[in-house]
């Protein structure tokens, strides 16, 4: 890119600060210039944006460490950078040589902070209750120090973005409640303004970007209304204890999900076990409507040519390739030619199913015996009429972004940030014991 973030930064902002400030910023800008266009330029990009999120954390500190301050902001003054964040983790996602790396968990987890921070700062400026103070301050610094280890590592080691810039402007900006409004704003639309640069010049796309929130990763807030999920997987005819297995579910949904005290690792890690948990779910559903479409007399041995299986096997979206379900599809595919056969795959898939955990089959729950009492053809309509349904509850969420945030609690970068919500604690710890 011909024109560095600070460049365009220093542009935004000159007409806010004295001549001999903006003199000092652009020589220091200048002398970085030449060493940032050596630099790969997906590096540079990634780096910025990791840059970016830094800049931001340093902006809000005043407000989230003074919630006197936080009080007296405006009604309706946006403070959050949820949009930008959720802008930067579809640029990992959409371009080739930045996915599945370690700087896309890095802004996975910087993202869901965000989310986060956001949700209780807007609890505070409408005077409602909130988490306590001292949390998501701790929240807060964890993070911070967690992404200053990230642009100190290797991969950004060539990416000198003048940071003495940084701190003369922000020093002079934050401790006065509008001059950090300002500072914030400035920011915010300086690094809109990038974003847009680099998807239509460089072809850097941020198509998605709606996918990167909360919501989509709660799945439209699935369990927001339980009885109202209930009614929908009822649907399906499957025979289960519908109280008790979302009641499992709601406990990782809420923890993943609320403003509350718990660290941030924990609700990245609530959050994705709530998404295996639904996989989990998602798959003894299809088990089990495979085994009544087989128990069935009408069952002619056309399991593929079947419109019903095809409605079935749609759920697969909603699982990865460790929630492996291809076995049990190739059972009813290729083994059910004849009687025999079709006797055997049951009993097969009948043990199977007794191995996957409660609350999702609890032996006294299986009762295939009533099969017999619907028709073959009423049966069929429950199932297509249950996946139409069920889709569109989920509708408009790329399972590809939800399968790629379950294996985030599984990185390395997640490991990281646990280490430095330990470190802040102790620290904590021992200054409010010295104090």
């Amino acid at each position: 890119m011909k024109m560095s973030f600070k460049f365009i930064f220093i542009a935004t902002v000159i007409v806010s600060y004295s001549l001999k400030m903006a003199s000092t910023t652009i020589s220091i800008v200048e002398k970085y210039k030449e060493e940032e266009d050596n630099l790969d330029p997906l590096i540079r990009v990634q780096c910025s944006y990791m840059h970016s999120a830094q800049i931001y954390m340093e902006v809000i500190d005043e407000l989230i460490e003074n919630k006197d301050k936080l009080e007296t902001v405006p009604q309706g003054k946006d403070l959050s950078y949820t949009n930008q964040a959720a802008k930067i983790n579809a640029t990992f996602h959409n371009v080739v040589g930045m996915q599945n790396t370690g700087l896309q968990n890095v802004m996975w987890i910087f993202s869901m902070y965000a989310e986060r921070v956001l949700a209780y700062m807007e609890s505070v400026i409408k005077k409602v209750s909130a988490e306590d103070q001292e949390t998501i301050y701790s929240v807060h610094q964890a993070v911070t120090y967690f992404l200053d280890i990230y642009m100190d590592s290797a991969v950004c080691a060539g990416y000198k973005k003048g940071k003495e810039v940084d701190m003369d402007v922000l020093i002079c900006s934050t401790d006065d409640l509008q001059h950090l409004l300002t500072t914030l704003e400035a920011r915010t639309s300086v690094f809109m303004q990038r974003i847009d640069i680099n998807a239509n010049e460089y072809g850097i796309s941020t198509d998605g970007h709606e996918q990167f929130s909360l919501n989509k990763l709660s799945l439209n807030g699935l369990l927001a209304d339980m009885e109202a999920t209930k009614q929908i997987l009822e649907i399906s005819g499957v025979e289960l204890n519908w109280d008790q297995v979302l009641l499992h579910l709601k406990k990782d949904y809420d923890l993943g999900t609320q403003v509350n005290g718990n660290k941030l690792s924990q609700q990245i890690k609530s959050l994705k076990q709530f998404h295996d948990g639904f996989a989990m779910l998602v798959k003894v559903i299809m088990i089990r409507l495979m085994l009544k479409f087989l128990m069935h007399d009408e069952y002619e041995y056309n399991w593929g040519e079947n419109k019903m299986a095809l409605n079935i096997v749609e759920l697969e979206n909603y699982l990865i390739p460790q929630d492996d379900i291809y076995e049990i599809k190739s059972m009813v595919e290729n083994n059910t030619k004849d009687f025999q056969d079709k006797i055997q795959t049951i009993a097969n898939i009948s043990i199977y199913l007794s191995t996957l955990d409660t609350p999702y089959n609890d032996p006294k729950l299986r009762k295939y015996s009533d099969n017999k009492q619907q028709k073959f053809t009423d049966f069929q309509q429950d199932v297509i009429r249950f996946v139409k349904t069920f889709k569109g509850a989920l509708s408009n969420i790329n399972y590809s972004i939800i399968k790629q945030f379950r294996r985030l609690a599984d990185s390395k970068e997640y490991l990281a940030l646990v280490w430095r919500e330990k470190k802040v604690e102790i620290t904590n710890f021992i200054e409010q014991n010295m104090a």
